[in-house]
């Protein structure tokens, strides 16, 4: 069993613990936590660079180990595609468990893509963003810095 961290019910603001939440019910709350929370904190030089790439035709998703319903109405606010982790949900409520990991790698390798671009602000992706054609380490705190000095061929983005 895997344990979902506090920090998640803290996300979906209005989330009762003690009951099972419908799919409709936390993709609300989700979208909710968005406008209400996630906007007033973007990072802009991050939203920037997002919006040179949709010049492009390049493919954009945002790949997170977040809950779905989270990672799905971010990626609907940003107007990108999303890998995220799935909740289990059985006659349409929610198990509390979650269906298989993670692994933003395993999601990468089964793309179909020429050129990988990631950009991460978690330490957890380093092998990824190593891997990647181009990636990028959003440094917000200096403390974080040292560690991603030890990546030379990670980018850095100082927020």
């Amino acid at each position: 069993e895997i344990r979902v961290e506090p920090l998640y019910s803290a996300e979906l603001q209005g989330v009762d613990d003690n009951y099972l939440n419908s799919r409709n019910e936390l993709n609300d709350h989700a979208e909710r936590f968005v406008s209400e929370y996630l906007r007033q904190r973007k990072i802009h030089e991050i939203h920037q660079m997002l919006q040179r790439v949709k010049k492009s035709d390049a493919m954009i998703y945002l790949m997170s180990e977040s809950l779905e319903p989270i990672v799905r109405a971010v990626s609907n606010e940003l107007e990108v595609g999303y890998f995220g982790v799935k909740l289990r949900f059985c006659d349409g409520y929610s198990t509390g468990h979650l269906e298989g990991g993670g692994q933003k790698l395993d999601w990468v390798s089964g793309s179909d893509h020429d050129i990988l671009t990631a950009v991460s602000d978690n330490k957890t992706d380093c092998l990824l963003l190593e891997k990647a054609d181009h990636g990028y380490a959003v440094i917000q705190y200096a403390r974080y810095s040292r560690f991603w000095r030890t990546f030379p061929s990670i980018k850095h983005i100082k927020v």
